[in-house]
């Protein structure tokens, strides 16, 4: 009796741990590439870092630029052209 469950038992436990050898493998692969996903991530974070703090350096020029336009416009006397 002991022997008839053995070699129904053993056999399945073998198919369970080649199976598991397989998931083991693709674990392993699923960290490798979550890894390398982690990596651009952090290129594209520091990138887009990079991004917003020109916008904000543009966006400051351009409301000074604004800003020197509007005080020669209230200058402006359109009655009385620069000569």
């Amino acid at each position: 009796m002991s022997n008839e469950i053995e070699d129904i038992v053993i056999p399945i436990l073998q198919n369970i741990q080649g199976d598991l050898a397989v998931v083991k493998t693709d674990i392993g692969v699923l960290k490798e590439n979550t890894g390398k996903i982690d990596l651009r991530l952090k290129a594209v974070e520091s990138h887009m870092s990079g991004f917003m703090s020109t916008s904000k350096y543009f966006e400051a020029e351009m409301d000074e630029l604004r800003g020197r336009v509007e005080d020669l416009a209230k200058d402006h006397d359109p009655d009385n052209p620069p000569t």
